[in-house]
């Protein structure tokens, strides 16, 4: 039997994750830890014993969303993945991400087909569009300005998606990124995260996608 591999970063988003579930062997879930470089690692040691079963990876938990497109409480599935921080600063004090030197890539698109599926299984509005990881969370006005000058149609920030998609492709399995909002992105005022209610919100989403997929 084929298993989709659900990856949260931390023990209280798999603990959501598997309330929705409610123990169906269909999925498989793990731990990928907080960042990207641990995400990669963690990741990749999942899929290093479990590969040959699962069909799809999918990297679900909180998140920042951008002002604007997606409020506390809301989700977004991210049609991409963008490392926003992978580049190289000009002089001028300009950025350019790392595709301009040619030795890697800074963006990942979800599997369309994947996207699809996990499309059809939700039954709720829910937002899409670029989903952006990187390895400082956002905290000021100027550093959201930035990011949006680096990805203008991000719709949340994450800190470990890009390195999940990365994993995954190095095994050949389809993966996606698929968030709860928690707060909003900018300046940081942790009175306003609701983390109880976006793992509420994760909740919700498994059981649609246990429904679903």
């Amino acid at each position: 039997m084929k298993q989709i591999l659900i990856v949260t970063s931390v023990d209280k988003e798999r603990q959501a994750v598997e309330a929705g579930l409610k123990g169906d062997p269909r999925f498989l879930t793990g731990l990928c830890g907080v960042g990207p470089v641990e995400a990669a690692v963690r990741t990749m040691k999942l899929l290093s014993t479990c590969s040959s079963s699962v069909e799809a990876v999918l990297n679900l938990g909180v998140a920042g969303g951008i002002p604007g497109k997606a409020a506390v409480g809301e989700a977004v599935l991210g049609t991409k993945t963008v490392q926003a921080d992978l580049g190289f600063e000009q002089a001028d004090g300009s950025f350019e991400a790392i595709e301009a030197l040619g030795f890697t890539v800074s963006e990942r698109d979800a599997n369309s087909d994947l996207i699809s599926r996990v499309r059809e299984a939700l039954r709720e509005n829910v937002h899409e569009g670029p989903i952006v990881t990187q390895s400082t969370v956002t905290g000021t006005k100027a550093s959201l300005e930035t990011l949006l000058q680096r990805v203008p149609d991000a719709m949340a920030e994450g800190m470990e998606g890009f390195a999940v998609h990365s994993a995954a492709e190095a095994y050949g399995i389809p993966a996606l990124e698929l968030r709860a909002i928690s707060n909003p992105v900018g300046p940081r005022k942790r009175g306003e995260w609701q983390l109880e209610d976006a793992l509420h919100t994760l909740t919700g989403l498994t059981v649609q996608l246990k429904g679903g997929m």
